[in-house]
């Protein structure tokens, strides 16, 4: 049966009835990852559960029209339904990831590495291609594992986490090597933006508390005579006094790395046209 043929109120319902499953999903998995890592429990209140099951709703109704337009017409019923999962389930990973990220700051391999061999191993399902997906992983490796290691070398602590550069190879895997540069600078953009917003009204965003108890271990062990917590902390910018500067800013870069991930696949025709031009 061709997805055209079914009543038009189907698909919609039937992707807002995934998108709510795909929330719960986010909601628990937000809580049991970090509780394996031995983190504490990110206990967000209703409001931020009530944010993401909304969220994953109104993507999912977004994606089940992206799916039926970038498809043939005649696209069957189980074509259209493996495209839309696969894409939802990405998208359920990298705003999981994202949530993670703004209560830890922490992006973890589970999610970002996991995330992109499921980009890799369905890339064949999708427009982008086994090729894409892989040249698209390289690429998010180089673009994001090279500024981390030059931040490093000029300023001798952490910028760009290790966590955002596997965010990028799972962009890049997903999304294409296109995909990958566009994520990474409309995310820093759109960090940068909001990182000046909150300056300007004297708003500080408080380190979290997991942090906060890792690092009091670590300073702890330092303080013991261990050198390798030493050097940790000499690398750690969550280890020292936030300045007042726009760069002392600890805001974490993976949630806007997700929001570009989300703007790209949306609207990624029409970027990579104006990128490419």
């Amino acid at each position: 049966m061709r997805a055209g043929d079914l009543p038009v109120y189907v698909l919609p319902a039937a992707a807002c009835v995934a998108g709510a499953v795909a929330a719960a999903v986010v909601n628990v998995a937000a809580r049991r990852v970090p509780r394996a890592m031995d983190l504490d429990d990110d206990d967000a209140r209703l409001g931020v559960r009530a944010a993401s099951a909304a969220l994953m709703v109104g993507l999912s109704a977004a994606l089940a029209f992206l799916v039926l337009r970038s498809l043939p017409a005649d696209a069957s019923v189980p074509r259209v339904t493996a495209t839309f999962s696969i894409h939802l389930a990405l998208l359920t990973v990298v705003v999981t990831a994202a949530r993670i990220d703004l209560a830890h700051m922490l992006l973890p391999d589970a999610l970002t590495l996991g995330g992109a061999a499921m980009a890799i191993a369905t890339s064949p399902w999708r427009g982008v291609g086994l090729e894409g997906a892989a040249i698209g992983a390289v690429t998010g490796a180089v673009v994001g594992f090279g500024p981390a290691f030059l931040y490093r070398k000029l300023r001798g602590k952490s910028g760009l986490g290790l966590g955002d550069a596997k965010l990028l190879v799972l962009a890049g895997a997903w999304l294409g090597p296109v995909g990958a540069l566009f994520v990474l600078f409309a995310g820093a953009l759109q960090s940068a933006v909001t990182a000046v917003s909150l300056h300007a009204l004297g708003v500080r965003v408080p380190v979290p508390k997991s942090v906060a108890d890792e690092i009091a271990k670590v300073r702890a062990a330092a303080e013991a005579g261990d050198e390798d917590a030493r050097a940790a902390l000499e690398i750690d910018p969550m280890a020292h006094e936030a300045g007042e500067g726009l760069t002392e800013g600890r805001l974490p870069l993976g949630p806007f790395l997700v929001l570009a991930c989300v703007e790209y696949l949306f609207a990624g025709p029409r970027i990579a046209s104006i990128l490419l031009q």
